[in-house]
């Protein structure tokens, strides 16, 4: 299952990216901290953190409405299959591979992209600056 939101309001933005990387400003309701450690982010480290990250991607854009969509996020929950038992990290990274290939700026536009193993049913976050600076055509891979 997936599922996609956005947000324009920056107080929300930057509760989600702590959600989204376990910091401490997250609220950690539903979370079990033991199985914090088994989270893992597939995207690019960005050392200099998610939020300065998406800043820097914003600053391209000449201008930016306080009602702009500037962070969206795809989750795919992870298939209660039995045949995914010992295959959900292959699952997981397939299904970043295939967001790379179908931002229209690919990895350049992901923030994050982290598994949460310590929640009820393991999913992927898919975290990215919707807004682009280059022309997007058809993409005739997609289904």
């Amino acid at each position: 299952m997936a599922h996609l939101e956005g947000f324009s309001d920056r107080t929300i933005v930057q509760k989600m990216l702590a959600h989204y990387e376990r910091s401490f400003e997250c609220e950690k309701e539903n979370i079990d901290e033991s199985r914090t450690p088994l989270n893992k982010n597939y995207a690019p480290s960005r050392s200099c953190g998610q939020e300065a990250y998406l800043d820097s991607l914003l600053e391209e854009i000449p201008t930016i409405k306080s009602t702009t969509n500037i962070l969206s996020d795809w989750i795919v929950t992870l298939p209660r299959n039995k045949e995914l038992d010992d295959r959900e990290d292959e699952f997981f990274q397939a299904t970043y591979a295939w967001f790379v290939k179908t931002l229209p700026e690919g990895e350049r536009s992901i923030i994050s992209a982290y598994v949460h193993y310590d929640e009820s049913q393991p999913h992927l976050h898919i975290v990215f600056c919707p807004i682009t600076t280059t022309e997007v055509t058809h993409n005739t891979d997609i289904p």
